[in-house]
């Protein structure tokens, strides 16, 4: 025979709402995580909010790391930006994946290179 006893059913919903919250934030922390991890994948920081010119940007599936502060030279034209902004320029006269890039940070030009050939 089962008993109930008073303010039992109270007790376990409190418990039910408990959890679910708990439940909610862990959700919420392994998204959180997982924006950041796919951010450092991207740019190689660890931050939600990247640089314009991050250690390292993707453009066209492929990885390029950044350089030297270098000008753009003459033909090259904007194709991307980054995730924090900044504007990825490519020679407009290059077919395919390009080797080098440059990019944009306000006042300054960071050259990137492609990471493992082409």
């Amino acid at each position: 025979m089962v008993t109930l006893r008073a303010g039992s059913g109270r007790l376990s919903g409190l418990r039910i709402l408990l959890a679910v919250v708990v439940v909610s934030l862990i959700g919420a922390f392994l998204l959180l995580l997982s924006r950041l991890s796919q951010l450092h994948d991207e740019t190689g920081e660890w931050s939600f909010a990247p640089s314009a010119a991050s250690p390292k940007i993707v453009f066209g599936d492929r990885d390029y790391d950044r350089g030297t502060r270098q000008a753009i030279p003459d033909g090259w034209v904007e194709v991307d930006r980054t995730p924090g902004g900044g504007i990825v320029y490519a020679s407009s006269a290059e077919k395919g994946t390009p080797v080098l890039l440059f990019v944009r940070d306000g006042d300054v030009t960071w050259a990137y290179g492609l990471i493992g050939g082409p």
